[in-house]
Parts: C-alpha cells; structure tokens; sequence
C-alpha cells in the first residue's frame, strides 16, 4: 500500500487522463529499490509512466496488451473523506503518519480503463503486493478500506501479484518480447515503410494456415521478401503488442505458435 499526505487543496498530482495523468505518488516520494524502478513510455498514450516494483511493472506490461484497454492510471489518489468514513464504519484506524498524527491520502497502484465488447467503459482496480504479506493483518484492513471504495462505484478491486497462479510465467516471457518490440524500428528508408510490411503481414497471416511456428513462417517471409535479418519477425511481435494479431500469451512463446 502507498499512502502520502496532502498539504493543499490544489494538488496537481492524482489528476488528469491519458497523456496529462499525473500519479499522485512520484519517484523520490516512496523508498524503492532502484533495480525495481522502471521508466518507460506508455504505448497507450505516450506518457512516460514509472513502476515502482517488479509486481506493478508486470501488472501493467498485462493490461497495456489487454484488449480492451484504454487507460493505465497508476497509483490513483482516494477521496480521503470517503476512506476515513470506511475506516469508521469498518471500526479500524485508517492509515496515517505516526510522527504527525496526519491521515494519509490511501492509493491504489493501478486503475485500468477498459472498454468491453458492448462497448461500456468499465474499471479495474488491482493492488500490486507481494503475496508473502497479503496475509498480515494491517495489510487485510488497509486492502478492506479499499476494497469497500470501489465497490461503492461498482468496481471490483483484486490483488495482483507474482504468484504464478495470478501472474503466470510464461505471459510476463511473452510481454518482456513483445515490449522490446513495441516502437517502429529507426532504419526506414522510407515513410511508412514499416507500416506497409506490417500491413502486408496482417494480410498474409490472415490467408494463411500452416503448420509451422510463427517464428519459422515468419522467416521464410523474410528470406521470400528479401527483407533484412529478423525484419519480418520483429514486424510480428509488434503487431501483437498492438493488437493487430492475437496470440496465446499463455500456454507457449509466441514465436512459437502455429500460424491459423
């Protein structure tokens, strides 16, 4: 859980959408290791976001790929007022500095926007936590108290963690490819060079059945176009980061999946 106080009424932080979000906690505000800070930017909106730990950083790698998805608010501000009247009803202390005696602002790590195939937006809420101290009991009321918030705008709040149970291996070995994969590359020769392949691959793919593994389909279109090494399967993993092709990100490495 990260908590921080609010000193003004006229906090920047916690507000905003898309490219103008602004977490309400920022780099320097919470101890973290820095081998678990990651810095990058947001392929959904082209704002640089900052994970704080390997859970967060995982959970969001997911839901960037989700379908559906159209917004990733990280570390969301709750209305005070509304925790503190939980906390009360609950019959437990809401959180706040001990020094001071100061309520904390209670966030959660990521909010996600998603669209559903009828077309409602909906929001999922997830706390991004070790699963060694989901059981401690101030982490239980802490996650109560927010759990609560969002049920009352009809949002269904969930743990994330790296438990593989909740996080499977072999998803996040298929995100780490496919987001070294996400950017267009820097050698077109040409405008729009990379979209036309893409574009001829899309089309390819979809007229094709075969047995073989994307991986080996996708060089012989390489070695056939008289593309350069690994063009054509690099042009793959980004279609499916955007989407524009659908993989199993589950059960097999992506490169590995037969082309149907």
């Amino acid at each position: 859980q990260h908590f921080q106080s609010c000193t003004g009424s006229t906090c920047a932080r916690g507000t905003g959408h898309g490219a103008e979000y602004k977490p309400w906690l920022i780099e320097g505000d919470v101890p973290a290791d820095s081998g678990t800070l990651d810095r990058f930017i947001c392929s959904l909106c082209g704002r640089m976001a900052i994970t704080f730990t390997s859970i967060e950083q995982r959970g969001r790698q997911y839901y960037e790929i989700a379908r559906g998805t159209q917004e990733i608010r990280e570390r969301l501000p709750l209305d005070r007022d509304e925790t503190l009247l939980i906390a009360k009803d609950l019959g437990i202390p809401h959180p706040k500095d001990q020094a001071s005696g100061t309520d904390y602002v209670m966030t959660t790590d990521l909010v996600v926007t998603q669209q559903t195939t009828d077309g409602k937006q909906i929001l999922l809420p997830r706390s991004c936590l070790d699963h060694r101290n989901i059981s401690h009991w101030r982490i239980i009321e802490h996650s109560e108290i927010e759990r609560r918030y969002w049920a009352r705008r009809g949002a269904r709040w969930k743990f994330l963690t790296i438990d593989d149970r909740c996080m499977p291996r072999q998803v996040f070995e298929n995100l780490d490819k496919l987001r070294g994969n996400r950017f267009p590359p820097e050698y077109q020769h040409f405008e729009g060079q990379f979209e036309a392949l893409c574009r001829a691959l899309v089309k390819a793919v979809l007229q094709e059945v075969s047995p073989l593994p994307l991986g080996q389909w996708g060089e012989n279109y390489r070695v056939a176009n008289g593309l350069r090494d690994g063009e054509a399967n690099a042009a793959l993993l980004y279609l499916i980061f955007h989407r524009r092709l659908i993989a199993d990100l589950a059960t097999s490495p992506v490169l590995q999946q037969r082309v149907a």
